[in-house]
């Protein structure tokens, strides 16, 4: 086997998942090719060394449909040599397309990869795609598979964890996101070109946020709770006595347009481009919790 690299890692900023958001006029396949070649450049990487890229894509569907991984290549001018795999893992998307190009190095199948993922909520909305397990309350009740904001309830009432707690950890989470982007932490951020004006900061990090503020929001998910998915939860769970829905889009993840890509490959690879490893893949791991928890894999993951 061989050691698996990643010898740099680079990023899109953060928009606004909306029309006024301001990576909303570019295409995911533009959006992937100034990545791509920020990559190359920032490294002196020759795309012709690369074997292929994969990245992770939750809505494959219009124009992040296709194997958007091969027709993002085509599309920046690469070699059409690369070849291309589109993954679908969920939120944990991207972060597997990094462990199948780690994988893909320590077998001797690959050099040089690229990984990374891309989604571009405000062209491509959360359910575009109309998959039946969320589209029908029924059959995705039958298959225990609940959307992510029920599953986050039902982890909040199950471990006792209040409302206050959760609007706590936003805010912290956006003072700290405040403080780093004062201090110009964010430097794997590309600045992205190709719009009235060039777009280099995260939109979605909030400096008026208040604890007052997010107090007065209303909760996200309570609606899909009376829709049939607290009855299924509190089936399942007959100790608890209702879901608290303690989630609201002030303490919940921002939908957002963005894209990242981080470049793999094996210690060979990156002497021969005089390029120093930043992290070696030492190990990766994929787990499956309760179901109708939606995402509490990370800790079946952590725990293994």
């Amino acid at each position: 086997m061989t050691d698996a690299y990643i010898f740099d890692a680079i990023r899109s900023p953060r928009t606004k998942a909306r029309e006024t958001g301001g990576l909303h006029s570019l295409t995911p396949s533009e959006l992937l090719a100034q990545l791509y070649h920020a990559l190359a450049s920032r490294t002196q990487l020759d795309p012709n060394y690369l074997s292929e890229i994969i990245l992770g894509c939750v809505t494959q569907y219009a124009e992040q449909a296709a194997n958007i991984a091969k027709t993002s290549v085509l599309h920046a001018g690469w070699p059409a040599s690369i070849a291309g795999m589109t993954i679908n893992r969920f939120c944990s998307s991207s972060i597997d397309a990094i462990a199948l190009a780690g994988l893909k190095v320590a077998a001797g199948q690959s050099a040089a990869l690229i990984a990374g993922g891309v989604e571009m909520m405000s062209r491509i909305p959360l359910l575009a795609d109309r998959a039946r397990v969320f589209a029908d309350l029924d059959f995705g009740a039958s298959h225990r598979i609940l959307l992510m904001g029920a599953g986050a309830d039902l982890i909040a009432t199950r471990h006792g964890i209040s409302r206050a707690e959760c609007d706590e950890v936003a805010y912290r989470s956006h003072q700290n996101a405040i403080r780093a982007q004062t201090q110009g932490r964010f430097t794997s951020i590309i600045p992205i070109t190709g719009l009235q004006a060039p777009v280099s900061k995260d939109e979605c990090i909030r400096p008026s946020l208040s604890p007052q503020r997010l107090a007065e929001m209303p909760p996200a998910f309570d609606e899909l709770g009376k829709a049939g998915s607290d009855a299924i939860q509190l089936a399942e769970f007959p100790s608890l006595d209702a879901i608290s829905h303690v989630h609201t889009a002030g303490n919940s993840p921002a939908m957002c347009d963005a894209a990242a890509a981080v470049l793999v490959g094996s210690r060979a690879f990156g002497e021969r481009f005089g390029l120093n490893p930043r992290v070696r893949i030492v190990d990766s791991i994929t787990c499956c919790a309760e179901p109708l928890e939606v995402v509490g894999g990370c800790v079946a993951a952590t725990a293994a």
